[in-house]
């Protein structure tokens, strides 16, 4: 029973992730993003669970990104998809695209660029020697975090210098502009910061600590509206430390 443990957890987060996806169709983005951060709690477990357990095994490991596939691949592209679809409906020139064709809005298909860039991800990691220290790209979770930012911004509206967000959100050109970013940074050769610290000293650390205060900074300031800025921050951070040299 022990060595299922692990694999237990990563069919939650399977299970999670397409709970989440129910939800983004049903227009209950509250509980899809309840949902994506279930998601985000039982991946970085089963991991965990399994170094603890000394349960690694490569079938876990195949698992573990099938279920990544539909939390961190489809659920993003899913939320931007139904975002597009919603932002047609209130500008004017794009109106015309909110009717169905064959079941799909086709332009608002550009969304799943994301989806198609999280799974080629995910498969290269699985492959990829050099991401036992650093990642390569934007991990897919962190990148599914600033997609389930952008949902929560659009469930909640919120108002920040008289400007309503949510309605700000909903432009096409904006979501359209997000995309290939999106979907490039997960892709792209970029050595960024991964989360596993084998101590607690500051000389090591130094970077995930600048990052955790900035992101506290951010909620402290900005309320929920800062979900969206977590990835942003971890990105600059991990920038700011290959320019300095002290991810290599």
């Amino acid at each position: 029973m022990k060595k299922h443990i692990a694999d237990l957890l990563t069919l939650a987060n399977l299970f999670f992730g397409c709970c989440a996806v129910i939800c983004i169709l049903n227009s209950a983005p509250t509980e899809a993003f309840g949902f994506l951060i279930a998601a985000f709690i039982a991946d970085a477990l089963d991991g965990q669970v399994a170094r603890m357990l000394k349960t690694s095994s490569a079938l876990g490991k195949e698992l573990d990104s099938i279920a990544d596939t539909v939390s961190f691949a489809l659920a993003p592209g899913m939320i931007l998809y139904v975002l597009l679809c919603k932002s047609f409906a209130m500008h004017a020139d794009w109106m015309k695209y909110g009717q169905q064709t064959p079941g799909l809005v086709l332009p608002a298909l550009a969304a799943f660029l994301v989806t198609l860039a999280g799974a080629y991800r995910l498969a290269k990691y699985n492959v990829d020697t050099r991401q036992s220290d650093r990642f390569i790209g934007v991990p897919t979770p962190a990148n599914t975090l600033f997609v389930a930012g952008l949902l929560l911004i659009y469930a909640s509206n919120p108002m920040v210098a008289g400007v309503e967000l949510g309605n700000l959100l909903l432009n096409p050109y904006l979501l359209f502009s997000l995309i290939p970013v999106l979907a490039f940074w997960q892709v792209a050769e970029i050595p960024m910061m991964n989360f596993r610290m084998k101590g607690f000293g500051w000389a090591e650390n130094k970077f995930r600590y600048i990052l955790l205060l900035l992101i506290v900074a951010a909620f402290v300031v900005l309320g929920d509206v800062a979900v969206v800025l977590i990835t942003v921050l971890y990105v600059a951070v991990s920038l700011l430390e290959n320019a300095l040299g002290y991810g290599k």
